[in-house]
Parts: C-alpha cells; sequence; structure tokens
C-alpha cells in the first residue's frame, strides 16, 4: 500500500468485490478518480494562489454518482456538479476542437464572397463569433480536462467557463444579424436586428452574477434567445434559404436535449458539441448561398456597386456592348401596324396608340396632356373612368429614358385594361368603376426619343438617363444638357454641382418643365388614391421616403402590408422574388424624388416606386426581349392587388396593432450615388471614334 500511494499519491476509499483494495492496474486507472469498479480517488495536491479565490464545485462523490463505466459517470445529486470521465472530457475537446480550422476557413470563403461593405461587414461579425464558439469552448474543456481532477486553476476555468458560456449568446446574435439586416422584414425585425444584441448582453451578465446557479433557467433563457428572433425571419419578404435555416435550427434543438442529459447518456455533453457543429455548418452553407454575392435579391441591385476604377474600359468591352445593344434592338414594325405587347416602340408608336384607345373607348376613357417637355413635346396619358367623384390612380413610366422596360412594363397596362374593357373583365370593370385611373408611359418624351437616336449610330445615346434641358456649365468650362427629373421635384432638393452628371438636380426645384408642369397638373386632382412610378432595374417595390435613412411615410404599417401582399402575389404567379423598403433604406439617400413629393404634398393613401426586372446583369437597362411580357405581366398583378385591397380599405379600414417606426426629421448629407456614369461617358466615347 506504501508503495501505491508513493505511485499514485492517492487516496484510496472503499473496497472491490470483498478485496478491500483495488488492484494496481485498476487503482492506476485514470478515469478522472475514479477505478474501474467505483472507487473514489481524490488527488491530494496543494491548492495553488488562484485555487484559493474559489472553491470548487460540489462534486458527485457520493455512492449514487460513482462511476458506471469509463464513459459515463452517475448523474449528480441536488446542488452537486457532474464530473465527467476522463473520456468524456476527451469528447469534449476534440468536438469542438475540429471545427476551429473549417470555421476559419469558412470565414475566410464569406468574406472573400462579400459583393459590398454591408455583406463584408455582416460577414467580419458572423464569422468571428463563430470561430470564436468553437475556440472558447475547445479552450475552456482543454482545461477543464488537465486542471479538474487535479483541483488546480478554478479561477482561470471559472472565467472560462463563463466565456464559453458567453459566446454562445454572441453566436445566437451574430447568426441573426445577416438576415435580418440583408434581408427586408416586417416589423419584428425592424427592432429585433438590435435587440438581439441587447438580449446577448443581458444573457453575459447573467452569466456573469449568476453562473451555474440556476440552471435550468439557464438553458431556458439559451433556447428563448436562439428561438424568439426566428418569428421575425418568417417576415422576411425573402425566405430563400430559410428552410436550410429551419434545418440548422432543429438541429440545435435537438442537441439542447442532450445539454442536460449528462449522467444519463454517454458523452451527452459531446454530443451536444457534435449537433452545435452540424447546425452551425447548415446555417453557414445558408448564408454563403442566400445571402451574399451579386445575384441575391436583397438588399442591393449591384448596377450601384461603386465602379472598381475610373480608366476607360478596353475597346473590347466597348464593343460588345454595342453588339449586345445591336442583338435585341428593336426593328420598327410598320406605322400602321397595330403594336402587341412584347417589344419596344417609339414615343411616336406609343402616342399613337393611346389615341386608338382613347377612340375605341370613348365612355370609359379620355386622353390627357399632364405636362409639357424642354422642347415642346406634350406629355400625354390615358385615364380610364371618368367618374369626377372617384378619387385618382397615376402610374407613371419613363421619367429616366433608358429605362424601356418601364416603359414597356405602362404600355402593357393600358393594353390590358383596354382589353379588360372590351371583353367585359370584371376586375377591370371594377377597378374602373372604383377609380379614375391615369397611365402615362412616357414622363421624359425628349430623353426617350433622344434614346432612340436614328442616326448612323443609333444606339450612341441608349443609356441616357435625364431630359433634354440646355447645356449647363461649369466653373472648369464642362458643358452638358439635361437634368434628372428624379431628383428636380421640390421636396428635400438638393442642387448638383455637376450638369455632367447622370444625377444631375438642376439649378432649383421645378426647374425643368416635365417636373414643373407635371407637378401642377397633379396638384388639380381632387383626390389621389395611389401613387405609382416604374423605373427599372432591380425587382424592388419601394416606398417613401427616399431623401433620409430611417425614415417612413404615415401609413407606413399599411403600406408595407400591401406591398408584401403585391410581392407574395407576383411569386404565387411565377416565382419571381422582389424586395420591399424604402429606396434610402435599400439602395441610397436621393433628394428631390417623385415619390417623395408626392407623398408629402398630395399624401395619397398609397406610394410606390417600383424597380421591375431584372434583379441585377451587366446590361440591365436592356431588357431582351422574350423577358418584356413577364416582367410586364408580374407587375400588373402586383399593380391589381394594390388597387383592389385600395378598395376594401375604403370599405374597411385598415387597423395595426404592431410598432411603427417613427419619421426622421432631418435630412441626412446628400451624395450622387455610384451611378455607372464611367461606362456611360466611355462608352459614347468609343462610339465617337469609331
Amino acid at each position: 500500500m506504501t508503495d501505491l500511494l508513493a505511485l499514485g499519491n492517492w487516496r484510496l476509499n472503499g473496497a472491490c468485490d470483498g478485496r478491500g483494495v483495488a488492484p494496481l492496474a485498476e487503482a492506476l486507472w485514470e478515469g478522472n478518480g475514479m477505478g474501474s469498479c467505483g472507487v473514489v480517488r481524490r488527488p491530494s495536491t496543494v491548492k495553488d494562489e488562484d485555487d484559493r479565490f474559489f472553491e470548487e464545485p460540489t462534486p458527485s462523490t457520493s455512492k449514487k454518482a460513482q462511476a458506471l463505466s469509463p464513459y459515463m459517470n452517475r448523474k449528480p445529486g441536488a446542488g452537486e456538479s457532474y464530473e465527467p470521465t476522463h473520456f468524456e472530457h476527451l469528447a469534449n475537446v476534440g468536438t469542438h476542437g475540429v471545427g476551429i480550422i473549417p470555421s476559419i476557413l469558412a470565414f475566410y470563403y464569406i468574406i472573400d464572397a462579400s459583393h459590398r461593405d454591408l455583406q463584408y461587414m455582416l460577414m467580419v461579425i458572423y464569422g468571428i463569433f463563430t470561430t470564436m464558439l468553437f475556440s472558447a469552448s475547445t479552450l475552456y474543456h482543454y482545461y477543464e480536462m488537465i486542471y479538474r481532477p487535479l483541483k488546480q486553476k478554478q479561477r482561470l476555468r471559472y472565467y472560462l467557463h463563463i466565456c464559453d458560456r458567453a459566446v454562445i449568446y454572441l453566436f445566437i446574435a451574430a447568426s441573426y444579424t445577416p438576415w435580418l439586416t440583408l434581408r427586408h422584414c416586417g416589423y419584428p425585425g425592424l427592432n429585433l436586428k438590435w435587440m438581439i444584441w441587447v438580449f446577448a448582453i443581458l444573457g453575459i451578465l447573467y452569466q456573469y452574477n449568476f453562473h451555474e446557479k440556476y440552471k435550468t433557467l439557464e438553458t431556458i433563457l439559451y433556447v428563448l434567445v436562439a428561438t424568439i428572433p426566428s418569428v421575425a425571419m418568417f417576415t422576411m419578404n425573402d425566405r430563400s434559404g430559410l428552410e436550410l435555416m429551419m434545418a440548422g435550427g432543429v438541429v440545435y434543438i435537438m442537441g439542447v436535449i442532450f445539454f442536460k442529459l449528462d449522467g444519463v447518456v454517454p458523452f451527452a455533453h459531446a454530443i451536444w458539441h457534435v449537433h452545435v457543429l452540424l447546425g452551425s455548418a447548415v446555417h453557414t452553407y445558408a448564408v454563403y448561398v442566400s445571402l451574399i454575392g451579386p445575384d441575391h435579391l436583397n438588399p442591393v441591385p449591384d448596377v450601384y456597386a461603386p465602379v472598381s476604377s475610373p480608366e476607360p474600359a478596353p475597346p473590347s468591352s466597348h464593343e460588345a456592348i454595342y453588339n449586345h445593344f445591336k442583338a435585341i434592338f428593336p426593328e420598327l414594325p410598320p406605322k400602321d401596324e397595330p403594336l402587341r405587347s412584347g417589344d419596344y416602340y417609339s414615343l411616336e408608336q406609343i402616342e399613337n396608340f393611346l389615341r386608338s384607345v382613347a377612340k375605341l373607348h370613348k365612355e370609359t376613357t379620355k386622353l390627357l396632356q399632364v405636362g409639357t417637355s424642354e422642347e415642346g413635346r406634350q406629355i400625354l396619358g390615358i385615364q380610364f373612368g371618368v367618374n369626377p367623384a372617384n378619387p385618382y390612380v397615376v402610374i407613371d413610366s419613363g421619367i429616366h429614358a433608358r429605362e424601356w422596360t418601364a416603359i414597356h412594363v405602362a404600355y402593357f397596362l393600358v393594353e390590358q385594361y383596354s382589353n379588360g374593357l372590351s371583353e367585359g373583365d370584371l376586375q377591370v370593370r371594377a377597378l374602373v368603376d372604383a377609380f379614375n385611373i391615369v397611365i402615362i408611359p412616357v414622363l421624359n418624351p425628349d430623353g426617350f426619343s433622344f434614346t432612340w437616336d436614328a442616326d448612323e449610330q443609333p444606339f450612341k445615346h441608349r443609356l441616357w438617363r435625364k431630359n433634354r434641358s440646355p447645356k449647363r456649365c461649369t466653373a472648369e468650362g464642362r458643358c452638358c444638357e439635361g437634368v434628372d427629373l428624379n431628383r428636380n421635384w421640390d421636396l428635400a432638393f438638393s442642387a448638383s454641382q455637376d450638369p455632367c452628371s447622370d444625377v444631375y438636380a438642376g439649378p432649383s426645384p421645378f426647374s425643368a418643365s416635365e417636373t414643373r408642369t407635371y407637378s401642377r397638373w397633379l396638384r388639380t386632382l381632387p383626390a389621389l388614391e395611389a401613387y405609382i412610378a416604374l423605373h427599372s432595374h432591380g425587382q424592388l417595390w419601394l416606398y417613401p421616403y427616399a431623401y433620409a435613412q430611417n425614415t417612413y411615410t404615415r401609413n407606413v404599417e399599411r403600406t408595407i402590408y400591401v406591398a408584401q401582399k403585391a410581392i407574395d402575389a407576383i411569386y404565387a404567379y411565377n416565382g419571381t422574388r422582389y424586395g420591399h423598403a424604402t429606396p434610402a433604406d435599400a439602395l441610397y439617400t436621393s433628394t428631390g424624388s417623385s415619390m417623395d413629393w408626392v407623398e408629402r404634398e398630395l399624401e395619397p393613401e398609397f406610394a410606390y416606386t417600383i424597380e421591375v426586372r431584372p434583379v441585377t446583369q451587366e446590361y440591365g437597362f436592356i431588357l431582351e426581349k422574350d423577358l418584356l411580357l413577364p416582367a410586364s405581366k408580374e407587375i400588373a398583378i402586383g399593380i391589381n392587388v394594390v388597387l383592389t385591397e385600395a378598395m376594401g380599405f375604403r370599405q374597411t379600414p385598415f387597423r395595426f396593432t404592431g410598432s411603427t417606426p417613427k419619421p426622421q426629421k432631418h435630412i441626412l448629407e446628400q451624395r450622387d450615388p455610384p451611378v455607372d456614369e464611367p461606362l456611360d461617358e466611355n462608352w459614347m466615347k468609343w462610339l465617337n471614334d469609331n
């Protein structure tokens, strides 16, 4: 016995099989102080100075808690802590240690795949806390394996345990943040994307003050913090990737079961670790395939991504642009041939079409002139419904000359309502009986006509955006024509200094004839139910305001509710996903826009700007003709949902019981958005040189 104590410095308690003392081989078996027959051994080491800071939690030393096998001790009694076996310690270290390198590699890949600054920042947050989760857990369990049997380093192990639990809260918050930030959510998401970090901080404070005191409550807190934010994810406008997130969540929940089964299931805590490892892998994959990169819905079409280099592109790229234009540029049908949707048409053809529809339905429609252009052209629209007692719905497009797809959508709407009246369509008849619907296909006739330049190089001005107001010059002598008509309205107007910018707002509000005369006509309307501005491109259903972030209209709850219903109807029709947000929140701040002015000055029940197809592509303003009809049909479906909902609200007022974002009164500093201006200039220079 003396030799045995000298070899192992152990004090042996109990007996085995009536022999009084276990054999030397059993006594030396390193089972975290447990002999193979249940003998409890405690090392008689001296505590160091750190160990005196905290007393070791009461171990499960009762007969009830003696070892069942080398792979599991008995379940601890009340007030006792579970004593893992040596093999359980090894498993606890290994099951999270194997996740460190993969988490670092995943960190690298999601950072590399990030398409813009917001994605990059969110992936940094997500990657850091995912790696910390596995690193902190591995470090803590390693120190437990080495020093717990020796009853040393109590202070260090105590704080490592707190850090291990604290990182779990931070990991939960970091897992939700990319989804609630890069996806447009309903009201739960607006608040929960910052509240989850508050929950994480409160959880860490709880750990610091009540560590290991109320274990059941601690588990409940973890489950609540991990599950409550998931409610917001079901309000996302784009739910792609949600199935993977749910699958990962199920894996986590299954793991929580094992979290509480120490002493019941061998390696229970290690099994919990495996579930965390698998769940985080599923969630990381969902983030990688659904949230990052240029080709996903949310939050920003990459046409607005900053141009990486101001250097002109090589001539070969301009030649590719030229050839792309040429490949899809429409051949004009004979002027006496009736127009059919699914093609691009000139200003003259569209205006003739409006006149023919007004002539066909004399009793229910009328041709309108809503304004005059800088070059003296009429801005024409057509009104469906002629009851002066009905409120008005105004739909305009073509405020930016190059957005031919949006103009086609407006043309398609005119065609659909005209055909509906001819065929007795009940929905069209109900809408026309309820509203006076005015559709203005080309709000910028001068600019649109300019994009149809019929010189020897007919594509030279295809990407022209502004109107054709007279040249203005900078102090340096640069002179350019045109004003961006969607920056020229008198709300939060911000005068631009560079007339050669694609977003030049003009010298003063309503300095352009188009905005000045059109706004006067809008003021003549006795009641405006809805205003819808059609643009391209981006697949976004936008609502006020554009001039400042986190700034919303007075009836934002109803506005978002109807927008979501329109988006859901489009998705149900053909699977096309649209996002919804304010322009400032989803794209960039822009002052002097038509939607903002109409919302503030005329107070319609609904005001939207719709960015039609595509989400993004290299030539997004030049949609192939075979996609025009699908793009137009889906927008028509969405708009009809808006008008149908508006009819319903006139009968039953909308009621909302959630929280309302409060508009901010300040105006953010305005900067020109990073549009593709260098591309236009270089492209036109190449054409001039060739």
